[in-house]
């Protein structure tokens, strides 16, 4: 065995089996004989340190016999303490964990990467960070300070195929030894996925039934208190392709893998500064016959310049079907950013509800049958903007969404005018004012597109069918924008019926101060004129 002694950064590749140890034995990172350079035999007789890139590489030869760097079958690395490394590379051919002990932290300085192996087959395999110890309490933390990056391009800038997946934390039902959940991830730059690659999160905080009395009360504390999300994104999701074009084929994202079965349910908390480009899905990687309540919670952190759109379908399950009532997997969307999002999918099929505190969060209502045969939950306008795409996007005019109950406090309801026809939400409940509504405050809508077709003619913006056709709020407690043709001036009237609120345009009438100036000023002049 060759050994290295170097003062400078260096490429080290994890090597589990060398001289003296047996074939299949687990090494901790900190284990000075378990790295070598990149020809497989220098040893460097050190631990990595934070200048230094490390390399966890489970190529295989050209017949797949056996792996370059790994002899034998142990392929497994421990991390104790608080490793820190420069890059973070992975190339697997098949499945894989690297396990965080107990209170363990890993911070990567540079990027983290995720690529396929060597020779590897059609479909690569995926690899997880997870907790080899037990206790919710003592559950390790990954820190990744550049980007995390999941698949490859090819040397002409194609696309390669499937690098795979990349899951932070274990299994996912379950807290014990290599299968339990990590306690937080923190992303400093992007996620980037390419291809039909995926990336998965099993993070939470676990709700025990007693203080809260449902999962959603426990989650909205959550949200109030500005609990930390258990996954932070401080840069945005997107998937990246190369220069001819490929690379982008709908990757995945899985926003909790997290379920178990010692707890009445967990909440998610997964913050990204913005979703943009070409997605495939965002859902949960969780069973639908799962015996808790699993709550994800999709937190948008869109700053002033992050105004990203993206055409990701948006789901409660991994297997892309439609809420159902009484499931137990859910989606949540929470808009908190000074930005912008637009989701132009053509599903968006959660069940968790939306709130937005402050940005402005569009999303593609159908028009269809089937959109309005289940509720997403409730909306909850804390702020900000919600509403329909707009003019020459998707069904201008035409859409609708159907929530339970819309909750409102402050914000803007937007929606789009053509032909006579509002986009309009539909609730299978009713509409009410949060609990800390200040009176004298009126619910804002933002009209546009063509206003002068509602001239004298009511349109519905809000339906509702609930028992008592009851709603918290009285005409007089809605505004919206007035417009002008020439120079007259049209303002909002709006009245509650049995199934909903109305709106129509009218012309303003002058106030009675208006006439009393221009009497003033016509009696002023008929006076100057009698004088001369």
């Amino acid at each position: 065995m060759i050994f290295a002694f170097a003062s400078h950064a260096d490429d080290m590749y994890f090597h589990n089996t060398v001289e003296g140890n047996p074939i299949g034995s687990n090494h901790s990172f900190t284990d000075t004989n378990a790295w070598v350079a990149e020809d497989g035999t220098t040893l460097y007789n050190r631990a990595p340190t934070a200048s230094d890139n490390i390399f966890f590489d489970l190529s295989t030869n050209e017949d797949k016999t056996e792996y370059i760097y790994l002899p034998g079958e142990g392929r497994d690395c421990v991390f104790r303490g608080t490793p820190v490394v420069n890059d973070f590379t992975i190339q697997n051919n098949f499945s894989t964990s690297l396990a965080l002990d107990n209170n363990a932290t890993l911070t990567v300085n540079g990027n983290l990467y995720k690529y396929r192996g060597t020779n590897a087959n059609a479909d690569a395999s995926n690899m997880r960070f997870t907790y080899s110890g037990n206790g919710a309490e003592q559950a390790p933390t990954i820190v990744v300070k550049g980007d995390v990056v999941v698949g490859e391009l090819a040397e002409d800038g194609s696309a390669t195929i499937s690098a795979g997946g990349v899951q932070f934390g274990g299994d996912g039902n379950s807290t014990t030894s290599w299968s339990a959940s990590l306690k937080s991830v923190r992303i400093e730059g992007n996620l980037i996925a390419r291809y039909n690659s995926s990336v998965s999160f099993n993070t939470g905080y676990d709700y025990d039934g007693t203080s809260y009395a449902t999962v959603d009360e426990y989650a909205q504390y959550l949200l109030n208190t500005g609990a930390a999300p258990t996954v932070e994104v401080l840069g945005a999701a997107m998937p990246k392709g190369g220069d001819a074009g490929g690379g982008f084929q709908n990757p995945t994202l899985h926003l909790s893998s997290r379920t178990r079965a010692d707890v009445v349910g967990s909440v998610s908390i997964v913050s990204i500064n913005g979703i943009n480009g070409v997605w495939g899905t965002l859902s949960n990687y969780v069973s639908s016959t799962t015996a808790s309540d699993s709550l994800s919670i999709l937190k948008l952190t869109n700053d002033s310049s992050s105004n990203y759109s993206s055409n990701s379908w948006i789901f409660d399950l991994y297997n892309n079907s439609t809420p159902v009532e009484g499931q137990r997997v859910r989606t949540m969307i929470v808009m908190a950013g000074a930005g912008s999002q637009k989701f132009t999918g053509e599903k968006f099929c959660i069940s968790g509800g939306v709130s937005v505190y402050s940005g402005t969060l569009q999303v593609n209502m159908s028009n269809s049958v089937e959109a309005l045969t289940y509720s997403r939950g409730d909306l909850k306008m804390y702020g900000g903007k919600f509403g329909s795409l707009l003019a020459s996007e998707k069904n201008p005019g035409q859409a609708n969404m159907m929530f339970s109950d819309l909750v409102y406090y402050d914000g803007t309801i937007l929606t789009y005018v053509k032909d006579g026809s509002a986009d309009k939400l539909t609730l299978s409940g009713t509409l009410k004012k949060d609990i800390d509504f200040l009176d004298g405050t009126k619910m804002n809508f933002e009209i546009s597109g063509d206003l002068e077709s509602i001239i004298d003619t009511f349109v519905q913006l809000l339906a509702w069918d609930n028992e008592n056709k009851i709603a918290d709020f009285t005409s007089d407690e809605f505004s919206a924008n007035s417009f002008m043709v020439g120079d007259k001036t049209y303002n909002p009237l709006f009245e509650i019926r049995d199934d909903g609120l109305w709106v129509s345009y009218i012309q303003a009438v002058p106030e009675p101060a208006m006439f009393a100036a221009l009497f003033g000023f016509v009696a002023l002049l008929f006076a100057s004129r009698r004088k001369k």
